[in-house]
């Protein structure tokens, strides 16, 4: 698996709750879904924000020296009072974010 950026992973993640939206911006940037389900357009999209952030050269946690040893440090202060969890389309627990994180560094 490629080095991927948290927001690429969330992106994963919430796509249960947001492929049409996901869909959408597939096809706001003129990817032809030709007769492809909402899923594959959602992951189209995803697939496009992934290739921005290799193009643009956005770090990966990796290349910032997170560790494994920092995934629940890091969940446990995701959870805190400036945490934009109220507003994702899928709540994620601590569990939850240590998974998105640990995906993040694979």
């Amino acid at each position: 698996m490629d080095r991927q950026m948290p927001l690429c992973c969330r992106l994963e993640y919430n796509s249960r709750e947001c492929a049409a939206k996901y869909a959408a911006v597939a096809e706001a940037w003129d990817v032809d879904l030709g007769g492809k389900t909402v899923e594959k357009g959602a992951q189209e999209a995803i697939s496009m924000v992934k290739r921005l952030a290799a193009d643009i050269q956005i770090p990966s946690l990796r290349d910032m020296g997170v560790t494994a040893a920092l995934i629940p440090q890091l969940a446990r202060d995701s959870m805190g009072p400036f945490s934009n969890n109220n507003s994702n389309p899928v709540f994620l627990g601590i569990s939850d974010v240590a998974e998105v994180l640990a995906r993040a560094i694979a």
